[in-house]
């Protein structure tokens, strides 16, 4: 309900005006003295000549609520209002007064009253909510500037004062906010560069900003940084403002630098070295330059080799060149072998260093050309001297026993001879078999002499055919007192290998078997398939993934140390002693599998004999180069379960334990059975699997097997060994198949292991 203050000096007229209002609104008389608040005040002349300063204070206090007045007067005194007057009332009433005409003006009035304070509620939300906003986006840009990753600074673009720095301000000045609020850059010595400052100011008086002005920036401690500044002008509070941004370019700008530097490096390196270098497109091969070098080597000038694909040097077929870029590329191989075509018409042997690298906005390979030409006739030369020792070995072994029965044959056909008479008809049949007796022991003396040169010829050979081919060549080489083994697998996949060649490493191992076993021992080979990983081959450089045919040889011998391990197939390197080895066998092994993409590796222990794992690559009727493997199936992870590893290589040992917790094991790792004893005492219930090395000190890893068993009759078993699992048998211990797998081995293959045995 409306309220209505009454201020009428007149009774008669008061009376009246109560009569007409109190049925719709409430009435007030006091108000006015008291403060009480209304909507509308109802006055005669007197009371406005009385009470006009209050009245006037009310309506200013209510000025934009709007505080009607209505005064009640004559016809008479109605022209008689002055301007001074209007000033405080709104409307005017002529007595008599009119019920209705008196409802009609006070609702006037009062709509009014009301629609401005609505307006104003409307306002006032209106300006809640913008200064709400206001204050959100105050903390924002507060909050902003304070964290803000990069360097920011508020400055009075009167007097160049600082009134606030971010965080990052004073990490890159040394500067506390608290040193710096109120002074100058030029007072703190900020920016040394009197005139770089100048011109910055300048440039941004005429366009409102600064973007990416790169300047010397002077820290406390005085140490001098380059930074890029932004600079932008900003209105707060109607006083004008400098916001500074940087952002610290001193190693970008040094990277640029060391980038340039580098590539001028690298081109007077490629205009001035001697070795033959190429820069090559891998998107067409293209040449995109040549180096001198080259252009002697080659017989083009540079601007002729540079108008030239590579498929114009290499006499691969364009589809091989396109494999081995993209492996140079992607950095799968960095070392290739092969012919190339000089402007002469020659084709000569190199030998290629390639690998990625980017110039002027460009992927390239960089290609260092090396003419093995004279290497590969010398290699020629050793290899033939070794198919000469190993012919030399065979012969001598078949010479043994043929000799002997051609010397019962000799004997025999002399005695015969003796006593026949001249004349006797059998005389002339005894005659030829002697003649061919005497002929066969020139063929032994032949063979014994012999070894010419033949050219290499790789097959596609199935391996197992292959070896058991030779045993009986390599029976001769070892002795009767050396046992020879040969274990085949099934399904075993083609290799491509020149089948003389393969005589030859089996040879060459079998009698380095032989010279490291005293006495009686046993030499066995074994082949099978394997499929290598990427995580295998980051642990073994010179392994790609894929499939290979893995031919292991391996000996009950003397075994081979650390130290010889390392140089075992150096060329001439020999620990035979003199007159008894060349030093050149292994190092003709090594060339011979990496000449057919293949590789080897050693496992052996001083008294523990030696395998040696020749992984030679599949071969696949497209007769592409060696083509990647697919991707692995999904490699079986572990639940937390406990496994207690036991390895005496300490590398081994770690990257082992890496490979099980990524797996999802709980590892307990020992690097000896003694200290895997000591954990099985304290963990043994809690113990679900023990993954143990077989050849350790102290005691093998069977041994330790049963021994752990003591804490734990249900723990699950895996054993590992550089030995393969026959090789281990000959060593007189004995092991569950199922429960093995021999190193090196993939993930996926222990894992796989692993599972088997834990579900």
């Amino acid at each position: 309900m409306d309220t209505i203050l009454l201020l009428m000096e007149k009774a008669r007229d008061r009376l009246l005006l109560e009569d007409y209002l109190r049925d719709k609104y409430l009435l007030l008389t006091t108000a006015l003295t008291s403060g009480d608040p209304f909507d509308l005040c109802i006055l005669d002349g007197p009371a406005l000549t009385h009470f006009r300063p209050q009245i006037l204070a009310r309506k200013h206090a209510a000025r934009e609520s709007y505080l009607p007045v209505l005064l009640v007067t004559t016809k008479r005194d109605v022209g008689l209002l002055t301007s001074g007057i209007w000033q405080v009332i709104d409307e005017v009433i002529t007595s008599p007064i009119q019920k209705a005409e008196l409802h009609a003006r006070v609702e006037v009035l009062l709509r009014a009253r009301r629609q401005a304070q609505a307006l104003l509620t409307i306002q006032q939300q209106q300006l809640q909510q913008t200064q709400s906003w206001l204050r959100e986006s105050e903390h924002k840009f507060a909050l902003i500037f304070a964290k803000a990753g990069f360097a920011a600074a508020l400055t009075r673009m009167t007097d160049g004062a600082l009134v606030d720095v971010n965080e990052a301000f004073e990490r890159i000045s040394g500067y506390t906010r608290q040193e710096v609020i109120g002074k100058t850059s030029a007072e703190l010595g900020l920016c040394p560069d009197i005139e770089a400052r100048r011109l910055v100011m300048q440039e941004l008086n005429v366009n409102g900003h600064i973007h990416d002005r790169e300047i010397l920036f002077c820290s406390k401690s005085g140490e001098m940084r380059t930074f890029s500044l932004n600079l932008d002008k900003l209105d707060i509070g109607g006083e004008p403002y400098i916001l500074h941004t940087m952002q610290d370019t001193t190693e970008r700008r040094r990277a640029e630098n060391d980038l340039i530097q580098s590539e001028t490096r690298f081109r007077n390196l490629f205009q001035n070295n001697h070795a033959v270098m190429l820069l090559i497109d891998p998107a067409t091969g293209n040449i995109f330059d040549a180096n001198p070098a080259a252009s002697a080597y080659y017989g083009w000038d540079i601007a002729t080799l540079r108008s030239m694909n590579i498929a114009d040097i290499n006499t691969l077929t364009p589809e091989e060149i396109k494999v081995e870029m993209e492996r140079a590329r992607t950095q799968q191989r960095n070392h290739f072998e092969f012919r190339h075509r000089r402007a002469d018409g020659e084709v000569r042997d190199v030998e290629v260093y390639s690998g990625p690298i980017h110039m002027q906005d460009r992927d390239l390979l960089h290609s260092l050309i090396f003419d093995v030409t004279e290497r590969k006739r010398l290699e020629e030369q050793l290899r033939q001297a070794q198919k000469m020792e190993s012919v030399g070995q065979l012969a001598g072994g078949v010479a043994h026993d043929f000799n002997n029965m051609l010397a019962v044959i000799l004997i025999q056909t002399e005695l015969a001879l003796m006593q026949l008479d001249p004349s006797h008809p059998l005389r002339n049949r005894f005659l030829e078999i002697r003649s061919a007796a005497e002929r066969s022991a020139h063929l032994t003396q032949q063979l014994l002499a012999f070894a010419r040169k033949q050219v290499i010829n790789p097959q596609i050979i199935d391996l197992n055919d292959a070896v058991t081919n030779t045993l009986q060549m390599l029976r001769r080489l070892i002795g009767e007192d050396i046992t020879l083994a040969w274990s085949p697998a099934p399904h075993l996949w083609p290799v491509k290998l020149d089948p003389g060649q393969l005589d030859q490493v089996l040879a060459n191992l079998c009698v380095n078997a032989r010279d490291a076993i005293a006495g009686v021992g046993s030499v066995l080979i074994e082949a099978r398939n394997v499929t290598l990983d990427a995580d295998y081959c980051t642990r073994h450089n010179e392994a790609a993934p894929g499939d290979y045919v893995l031919l292991s040889v391996s000996d009950t011998g003397c075994g081979i140390d650390q130290a010889t391990l390392k140089r075992i197939f150096e060329p001439f390197f020999t620990t035979k002693e003199v007159g008894r080895g060349t030093g050149l066998g292994l190092a003709t092994v090594y060339g011979i599998i990496r000449q057919n993409n293949g590789f080897i590796n050693v496992y052996s222990e001083p008294g523990m004999g030696a395998t040696f794992n020749i992984y030679l690559p599949r071969y696949h009727a497209e007769d592409l180069p060696a083509t990647r493997s697919p991707e692995p199936d999904a490699i079986p992870a572990g639940h937390g379960e406990t496994v207690l590893l036991v390895e005496d290589e300490p590398t081994m040992l770690e990257v082992t334990q890496m490979m099980l917790e990524q797996l999802g094991y709980r590892v307990l790792a020992a690097g000896a059975p003694s200290a895997a004893l000591q954990l099985a005492a304290a963990h043994g219930a809690h113990i679900q699997l023990l993954l143990t090395d077989i050849i350790m000190p102290e005691m093998n890893g069977y041994e330790l097997a049963e021994q752990l068993k003591r804490f734990n009759p249900e723990v699950r078993v895996v054993f590992m060994s550089g030995y393969s699992a026959a090789a281990i048998s000959y060593r007189g211990i004995q092991h569950s198949e199922a429960a093995y797998v021999q190193k090196p081995f993939a993930i996926k293959e222990l894992a796989a292991k692993i599972r088997a045995l834990l579900t």
